[in-house]
């Protein structure tokens, strides 16, 4: 595009020396009140105009106004009081007058002259030429300019007063001009270049900084793989990219959904605003089109060579061209000739801002003038471009993915032919697809884990040899169909509203201003890309599933970004962005004939879309886009209510139509201002996160997320880690604590820390004890041992050292010596690692469930031991268990049995003692009677009737089994106060068994 410039500005530069007299429009301003007859007045048919010394200070802007008048034009009047005819010809910009009146009115008989050859002149002094009869005639009128005023439009006024009394209006006409200065970088627009380049750069801004952000939140994906080789690191890559594309963290991060809000997408939306409302046919004054042409880049209006043929050099315009400079024959001489007052002098090149004659000069016309095509090929450059964008998506995506495959073939041929190790079963159940990614291998080793190794060797000759080629899907290879699909949305979402605007225009204007090929294709354009891709994309929204659109990735890949910034259940909110799309590009398109309808359609969609917005809030959670949605939506609607006034129906005029340009401009400057703002505090806020080492996923709060959250995980952050250093040991007492440290470790994890320290021992989850002997249980009736749950490996082998189980206790075969029954299930395993097999009296006589089961059977002997033979007592503190609040009770004969020195308890003895046991009283009597010497409160027995505990037959084949609910679980501490009861009090107290369950 500046290569196309710069060669457009040297063709301006040579043609200057030849004809560079502008020609500019002008509009009637005669009042009907002081106008003088039809016969009486003067036509003026063509005003020329230039600046005169563009580079000094004495700058002249001169206007020669050419025309034809329909009677004699006198000097003074023949009445006692002589009345001169005078010109008032006041220059402004907006409300400024920039001539004082004495420069600005005038003898009219000064600067008029009738067509050559001149007569002679009668009285130089005073009247000039004058009378001079109907017929054609020509003067002048300049203006003195202190600035060179660049991108400011100079609106003048010329009346033409006769000598009646009172005055009537002779000619009336008003003519505006707008310098421009041309830059030696091909601008045209002087300054305006300045939006350009902020717009661009805000957008290339975002998404540069959001896109680190996207791809440092996604970084954890990658790493969960293990990068042995070189795929393995491509393939993270891959894993990476394909999660920073998808935006799948922001569901998850407040953090992350706010640094991605707002985003390039909503940079390139407020361009293309700007340029639509230079697309609305209102009274804009001159100067604000080339500030909208700095936008169009947006909107795909590029001053460009595409679609217009082999003479396309010619069928582009410059805003500082001009047309053959070709005066009338009689006044062609006088025009040349420096001495008169209508001379403009060709060989200063134009800097007056121009518009082609025949063109309308508002609305899309306009706009696409400025930017230098024709209106006709507006929709068709516009539309190669993006189907340009599309082809070279695909192209780049076939592309990647080729060289995907071709590596992948490669590196994966290389890394099948060396043995690998496969992670075990358990742990892909139990932590994930790697035991790397769940605890990482060094705290695998630590804890003592084992693994059992497999080969998994396959050579090249193992490979299929008769397989698809559709049939290869390379890890993140899959991917790239959803990726492609993805970003084709992206390119449809972002240009979406010009494709639509300008195919409308392309098809309402019809055959008079472009061919019937371009008609057809405008309308194909507008019911594909307009109607039916969006129509097709909302569908499958509201028929996916709203947790496979936010939880697979390959969905978020394909359509996520129609919602990925909105909220689980707010998906289907993009199609009010399509909907609003589709009115304003039938209503700019196709109303180019009334800008005032056009500018209260705005006006009523504004209204609604701010209205559905801030009720509907779809963005996700941490996005805060509330506040900035609403401050945009008032900006939107504040402009579309001066996009009113400046319409036809109610013409404020060129002074307050200038005023109301400016502040719609100042408007979307402050937006711009805004997202400048937003991107230097995200920013700030990236640098925080990196030099702190704050995650987007440090923090689920919506407060830890933005600029001063980050702020404030950073301090805290430095706060801890001061007083970590103040709280460090010194360290002379560093081998005391760890030593402490060490002991205070379960046996296990004692071995497993003495493994990380002695090489030469292996890492075990056995005690030292064990590991020669396993411990086995008795009523086991599956092979293995009791740890080979743990392994679900098919290739494990059992150790070959031999070893004889425990004898069983000595007990009536008809009855379990277990106070525990097996309720269901078989041996522990990895996921029900407490659960007992039949005959299992080792776990009730463990050390963890020792002083419950004392509790229910009363203190065993002195000196005798409730751990198994060879069982060594714990090295660490013991477990506190806490009570159930529910038990199973069943016949509890056996219990009574194989308690030492204990005889079976009757019913009545036990109904007995149950009377004799004082109840447990309230909370109330407790806290105003209680003297302190209370014994251990009772339980009472869940029924009157105890169960039969002599052993009869009747109970035995029967046994009865029943539920009890604790009603109040004492505190530990209460129990802790309480004196311990004599050994004679808890004799024949428990006549059940809880069976935990």
């Amino acid at each position: 595009m500046w290569v196309t410039s710069v060669v457009l500005l040297a063709v301006v530069h040579i043609s200057s020396v030849h004809s560079q007299i502008a020609s500019l429009p002008f509009q009637d301003c005669s009042s009907s009140s002081t106008a003088a007859s039809t016969a009486n007045r003067i036509n003026i048919s063509t005003i020329y105009a230039q600046i005169t010394n563009p580079g000094s200070r004495a700058r002249f802007l001169n206007l020669t106004l050419l025309g034809l008048s329909g009677a004699v034009i006198l000097d003074v009047s023949n009445t006692s009081q002589p009345l001169l005819s005078t010109v008032a010809a006041p220059t402004q910009v907006l409300t400024f007058t920039l001539n004082p009146d004495a420069q600005s009115h005038f003898a009219f008989c000064q600067t008029l002259r009738p067509p050559s050859p001149l007569p002679p002149i009668s009285n130089v002094s005073s009247s000039g030429f004058c009378p001079i009869s109907a017929g054609p005639i020509g003067f002048s009128a300049a203006t003195s300019l202190s600035r060179s005023f660049d991108l400011m439009t100079l609106n003048t006024q010329i009346r033409v007063l006769d000598t009646s009394d009172p005055a009537q209006e002779l000619a009336c006409v008003n003519v505006a001009a707008t310098p421009l200065s041309s830059h030696s970088d091909g601008s045209f627009y002087g300054h305006a270049i300045i939006v350009f380049w902020t717009s661009v750069s805000l957008a290339l801004g975002y998404w540069l900084v959001i896109g680190i952000g996207r791809l440092a939140a996604a970084w954890k994906r990658g790493r969960q793989r293990v990068h042995d080789n070189i795929w393995s690191h491509i393939q993270g890559v891959g894993f990476v990219l394909a999660s920073a594309i998808s935006g799948e963290r922001f569901a998850s991060s407040p953090a992350l959904m706010r640094f991605g809000t707002p985003s390039m997408r909503d940079v390139i939306f407020h361009t293309q605003w700007c340029a639509l409302l230079g697309m609305v046919a209102v009274q804009w004054p001159r100067f604000a089109y080339p500030y909208f042409a700095q936008t169009a880049w947006a909107t795909l209006l590029y001053n460009v060579s595409l679609t217009q043929g082999s003479d396309s050099a010619s069928k582009h315009w410059y805003p500082l061209h001009t047309d053959p400079f070709n005066p009338p024959v009689e006044f062609a001489d006088q025009i040349a000739d420096p001495t008169s007052p209508l001379y403009l002098d060709r060989t200063i090149a134009n800097t007056l801002f121009t518009f082609p004659d025949g063109v309308p000069q508002t609305g899309i016309p306009a706009l696409a003038v400025t930017v230098g095509i024709r209106p006709q090929d507006a929709f068709n450059n516009a539309l190669a471009l993006f189907v340009l964008i599309l082809s070279g998506t695909i192209l780049l995506s076939v592309l990647i993915f080729g060289v995907d495959w071709l590596l992948g073939s490669v590196l994966r041929v290389k890394e099948r032919s060396v043995t690998e190790t496969r992670t075990p079963s358990w742990a892909n159940k139990e932590f994930g697809a790697s035991p790397e990614l769940a605890l990482g291998h060094d705290e695998l080793v630590s804890t003592g884990v084992r693994f059992q190794p497999r080969s998994t060797s396959r050579t090249l000759r193992e490979l299929p040899t008769r397989r698809g080629w559709l049939s290869y899907r390379l890890g993140q290879s899959s991917f790239h169909g959803s990726v492609l699909h993805g970003n084709l949305i992206r390119i449809l979402i972002l240009f979406h509203l010009p494709v639509t605007i300008l195919a409308c225009y392309q098809f309402s204007s019809g055959k008079l201003e472009s061919s019937l090929a371009a008609v057809v294709i405008a309308v194909f354009a507008f019911a594909v890309f307009s109607i039916l891709i969006p129509a097709f994309l909302v569908y499958r929204l509201s028929t996916t599933p709203t947790n496979k659109l936010y939880d697979e990735t390959s969905t978020l890949l394909a359509l996520g970004p129609l919602y990925n910034h909105y909220a689980q259940g707010s998906q289907l909110f993009t199609s009010l962005f399509f909907a609003t799309n589709i009115v304003y590009g039938v209503s700019l398109g196709c109303g180019q004939q009334s800008g005032t309808a056009q500018s209260i359609i705005i006006l009523v969609v504004e209204v609604a879309s701010a209205l559905t917005t801030s009720v509907w809030l779809p963005w996700g959670r941490g996005a805060t886009m509330g506040t900035v949605s609403f401050i945009f939506c008032v900006a939107r609607i504040i402009t579309a209510v001066l996009l009113v006034i400046l319409s036809p129906a109610v013409s404020v005029g060129d002074a307050a139509g200038g005023w109301i340009a400016y502040a719609i401009l100042v408007i979307q400057g402050l937006v711009y201002l805004g997202f400048f703002l937003m991107l230097i505090f995200k920013i700030l806020e990236g640098l925080i996160r990196l030099t702190w080492d704050i995650s987007f996923d440090h923090s689920k709060h919506t407060v830890d997320s933005g600029l001063f959250g980050a702020i404030g995980l950073a301090g805290r952050r430095r706060r801890a880690r001061a007083r970590k250093m103040q709280e460090r040991p010194p360290r002379s007492s560093r081998a005391e604590s760890d030593l402490t440290t060490h002991n205070m470790l379960p046996p296990a994890m004692q071995v497993a820390a003495h493994s990380r320290t002695t090489v030469s021992t292996p890492p075990s989850v056995l005690r030292p004890e064990q590991l020669t002997q396993p411990y086995r249980e008795e009523s086991d009736d599956e092979s293995g041992y009791i740890l080979g749950a743990w392994h679900y490996d098919d290739e494990y082998t059992e150790p070959s050292t031999a070893f004889s189980p425990p004898a069983p206790p000595t007990s009536p075969p008809q009855q379990s010596s277990s106070g525990f029954s097996r309720v269901a299930g078989g041996r522990a395993n990895i996921n029900s690692p407490y659960t007992m097999a039949a005959g299992g009296s080792a776990f009730a006589n463990s050390p963890g469930v020792n002083s419950f089961a004392s509790s229910l059977r009363g203190s065993t002997a002195p000196g005798s031991s409730a751990l198994p033979p060879g069982a060594m007592a714990p090295g660490h503190i013991p477990p506190i268990r806490r009570k159930s609040q529910s038990a199973i009770i069943e016949d509890a004969a056996p219990l009574c049995d194989g308690v030492k020195g204990k005889a079976p308890i009757s019913p009545s003895e036990s109904s007995t003692h149950d009377e004799d046991t004082p109840r447990r009283k309230n909370w109330l009597s407790r806290a105003l009677f209680s003297d302190g010497n209370a014994t251990r409160p009772r339980r009472r027995p869940p029924s009157n009737d105890p169960p039969d505990l002599t052993g009869s037959p009747e109970s035995t084949s029967a046994p009865r089994t029943f539920v009890v609910i604790r009603e109040r679980k004492p505190s530990p501490l209460s129990q802790a106060q309480l004196p311990d009861e004599p050994e004679g009090n808890e004799e024949g107290t428990r006549s059940f068994a809880v069976i935990r369950p």
